[in-house]
């Protein structure tokens, strides 16, 4: 693969390290990790879901990342950091090519995270229709409709925040929250089966972490403007 220098990125970077542009190979298997990302944060969602006072941090802690604030910045380097510090060290030649990928909206934890959710919802709906339970066409395409509608302002919001204009952001976010409210107003008229349910808690949290992100985005506005942030 080629060595992709993210000179942006990567605290400690040496400024005569050559850039190497990736090509379509590196991009793609770029883009296959990062499924894999999405997958693992499903498969982690499915233990720690039930515990809803700490679901989040452990499912942080399970995902490598420093918290689930989305919001960590190195002082030093000016720059965000998404993964766990504590795993710097000595690295083999294969971890330290993945160490040098280049930070793109894929690696935002925010991104994944509602990618991962909404992928959870969409296979339980897949579940909810094969089985036998008279579920109305139209009442599951209103679902998809609404879903689609939060999902595209989630991306379009996370590229806002990377962006740093954070009013932009808390638009599209409140945009996602009106999709989550229309696609629980679905919910609540599909039958009370095993399905349902899991699709009611997963959309319950998105809706408290695009709440947070919303928050978050108020204080570190304020910041960047010289208000208080307490």
């Amino acid at each position: 693969m080629s060595n992709f220098y993210p000179g942006n990125y990567h605290e400690g970077d040496s400024e005569d390290q050559e850039d190497v542009v990736w090509n379509e190979l590196d991009w793609y298997q770029y883009l296959s990790r990062n499924k894999q990302e999405v997958r693992k944060l499903v498969d982690y969602y499915k233990k720690v879901k039930n515990n809803r006072s700490g679901y989040l941090d452990e499912l942080a802690k399970l995902m490598g990342w420093t918290s689930f604030a989305f919001f960590d910045f190195d002082e030093q380097a000016g720059v965000e950091i998404y993964t766990d510090s504590s795993t710097s060290g000595s690295l083999n030649e294969e971890e330290y090519e993945v160490e040098l990928e280049p930070y793109t909206i894929h690696k935002n934890p925010l991104n994944i995270f509602t990618m991962g959710l909404y992928q959870f919802i969409k296979e339980q709906c897949e579940e909810l229709l094969t089985g036998q339970h008279g579920i109305s066409a139209i009442n599951m395409w209103r679902l998809s409709m609404s879903m689609n509608e939060g999902q595209s302002n989630i991306i379009l919001a996370t590229y806002s925040i990377d962006l740093g204009d954070y009013m932009l952001a808390i638009s599209h976010l409140k945009l996602a929250l009106k999709a989550i409210n229309e696609s629980l107003q679905v919910v609540s008229l599909l039958p009370t089966v095993s399905q349902v349910k899991e699709i009611s808690l997963a959309l319950f949290s998105l809706r408290e972490v695009f709440i947070k992100i919303s928050n978050d985005c108020r204080e570190y506005d304020q910041s960047e403007l010289g208000g208080d942030v307490e």
